[in-house]
Protein backbone atom coordinates (compact mmCIF):
# COMPACT_ATOMS: atom_id res chain seq x y z
CA UNK A 1 0.00 0.00 0.00
CA UNK A 2 1.46 3.32 -1.11
CA UNK A 3 1.68 5.87 1.56
CA UNK A 4 -0.81 8.88 1.51
CA UNK A 5 0.81 12.54 0.61
CA UNK A 6 -0.83 15.36 0.62
CA UNK A 7 -1.32 17.22 -2.93
CA UNK A 8 0.29 20.31 -3.73
CA UNK A 9 -2.75 22.12 -3.93
CA UNK A 10 -3.76 20.80 -0.26
CA UNK A 11 -5.23 24.18 1.59
CA UNK A 12 -2.63 23.65 4.35
CA UNK A 13 0.50 23.82 2.29
CA UNK A 14 -1.12 26.48 0.29
CA UNK A 15 -1.72 28.42 3.69
CA UNK A 16 1.91 27.58 5.08
CA UNK A 17 3.08 29.12 1.89
CA UNK A 18 1.34 31.83 2.58
CA UNK A 19 2.09 32.68 6.11
CA UNK A 20 5.86 32.09 4.92
CA UNK A 21 5.39 34.57 2.15
CA UNK A 22 4.35 37.08 4.61
CA UNK A 23 6.17 36.53 7.82
CA UNK A 24 9.62 36.86 5.11
CA UNK A 25 7.69 40.16 3.44
CA UNK A 26 7.44 41.85 6.78
CA UNK A 27 10.97 40.87 8.20
CA UNK A 28 12.81 41.96 4.98
CA UNK A 29 10.66 45.15 5.55
CA UNK A 30 11.59 46.08 8.87
CA UNK A 31 15.33 44.73 8.27
CA UNK A 32 15.56 46.85 5.12
CA UNK A 33 14.09 50.01 7.25
CA UNK A 34 16.42 49.88 10.51
CA UNK A 35 19.28 49.23 7.71
CA UNK A 36 18.25 52.67 6.17
CA UNK A 37 18.30 54.23 9.81
CA UNK A 38 21.48 53.36 10.73
CA UNK A 39 23.16 57.22 10.06
CA UNK A 40 23.83 58.79 13.20
CA UNK A 41 23.84 55.95 15.21
CA UNK A 42 27.20 54.65 17.09
CA UNK A 43 26.57 50.65 17.07
CA UNK A 44 30.01 49.43 17.62
CA UNK A 45 29.11 47.40 14.11
CA UNK A 46 25.77 45.27 15.58
CA UNK A 47 24.13 46.69 12.48
CA UNK A 48 26.29 45.15 10.00
CA UNK A 49 24.78 42.23 10.84
CA UNK A 50 21.32 43.43 9.45
CA UNK A 51 22.25 42.55 5.72
CA UNK A 52 23.63 39.25 6.27
CA UNK A 53 19.44 38.41 7.71
CA UNK A 54 18.19 40.40 5.59
CA UNK A 55 20.11 38.37 2.84
CA UNK A 56 18.81 35.60 4.45
CA UNK A 57 15.47 36.55 4.31
CA UNK A 58 15.31 37.99 1.05
CA UNK A 59 15.93 34.52 -0.12
CA UNK A 60 12.68 33.08 2.21
CA UNK A 61 10.84 35.56 1.01
CA UNK A 62 11.83 34.82 -3.06
CA UNK A 63 11.68 31.47 -2.96
CA UNK A 64 8.35 31.06 -1.26
CA UNK A 65 6.80 33.54 -3.72
CA UNK A 66 8.36 31.20 -6.55
CA UNK A 67 7.18 27.97 -4.55
CA UNK A 68 3.68 29.80 -5.03
CA UNK A 69 4.20 30.53 -8.36
CA UNK A 70 4.97 27.55 -9.19
CA UNK A 71 1.93 25.98 -7.67
CA UNK A 72 -0.15 27.56 -10.02
CA UNK A 73 1.33 25.14 -12.95
CA UNK A 74 -0.91 22.47 -13.68
CA UNK A 75 2.19 19.83 -13.58
CA UNK A 76 3.69 18.26 -10.25
CA UNK A 77 7.32 19.30 -9.79
CA UNK A 78 8.95 16.51 -7.01
CA UNK A 79 9.15 16.55 -3.65
CA UNK A 80 12.94 16.68 -3.02
CA UNK A 81 13.33 20.44 -4.82
CA UNK A 82 10.85 22.36 -2.21
CA UNK A 83 12.69 20.03 0.53
CA UNK A 84 15.61 21.19 -0.78
CA UNK A 85 15.15 25.06 -0.87
CA UNK A 86 12.92 24.78 2.20
CA UNK A 87 15.81 23.41 4.14
CA UNK A 88 18.04 25.80 2.65
CA UNK A 89 15.80 28.71 3.73
CA UNK A 90 15.71 27.31 7.22
CA UNK A 91 18.79 26.63 7.47
CA UNK A 92 19.94 30.43 6.63
CA UNK A 93 17.41 32.03 8.51
CA UNK A 94 18.19 30.38 11.72
CA UNK A 95 21.73 30.44 11.54
CA UNK A 96 21.90 34.25 10.62
CA UNK A 97 18.67 35.10 12.90
CA UNK A 98 20.80 33.46 16.08
CA UNK A 99 24.01 35.21 14.89
CA UNK A 100 22.23 38.56 14.65
CA UNK A 101 20.97 38.14 17.93
CA UNK A 102 23.99 37.15 19.55
CA UNK A 103 25.58 39.82 17.95
CA UNK A 104 22.73 42.50 19.00
CA UNK A 105 22.70 41.24 22.56
CA UNK A 106 24.84 43.78 24.01
CA UNK A 107 22.98 46.84 22.56
CA UNK A 108 19.66 45.20 24.00
CA UNK A 109 20.56 46.43 27.41
CA UNK A 110 21.33 50.15 26.59
CA UNK A 111 20.17 50.82 23.06
CA UNK A 112 22.07 52.25 20.22
CA UNK A 113 24.05 55.25 21.29
CA UNK A 114 23.17 58.95 18.77
CA UNK A 115 26.10 60.64 17.41
CA UNK A 116 23.71 63.52 15.31
CA UNK A 117 20.67 65.36 16.12
CA UNK A 118 17.77 63.53 15.13
CA UNK A 119 18.29 59.83 15.48
CA UNK A 120 16.13 57.59 17.51
CA UNK A 121 18.76 54.58 18.28
CA UNK A 122 15.64 53.27 20.69
CA UNK A 123 13.65 53.14 17.64
CA UNK A 124 15.92 51.38 15.59
CA UNK A 125 17.11 48.57 17.90
CA UNK A 126 13.40 47.65 19.26
CA UNK A 127 12.73 47.37 15.03
CA UNK A 128 15.74 45.02 14.48
CA UNK A 129 14.28 43.29 17.86
CA UNK A 130 10.90 42.78 15.80
CA UNK A 131 12.61 42.19 12.74
CA UNK A 132 14.67 38.82 14.10
CA UNK A 133 11.64 37.60 15.92
CA UNK A 134 9.91 37.55 12.75
CA UNK A 135 12.84 35.74 11.06
CA UNK A 136 12.25 33.35 13.78
CA UNK A 137 8.51 32.93 13.42
CA UNK A 138 9.49 32.71 9.95
CA UNK A 139 11.35 29.37 10.52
Amino acid sequence: MAPTTLSDNHPAILSLRTAALLTSATGFISLAWSITHHKGISDDGAGSISSIVLGAIAYAFLWSLVALTIRLIPRRIHPGIYLAFDLIAFLANAITGSIGLAVLAPAMEGGYSCYSAGCDGDAVLRVEIFAYVVVFVNV
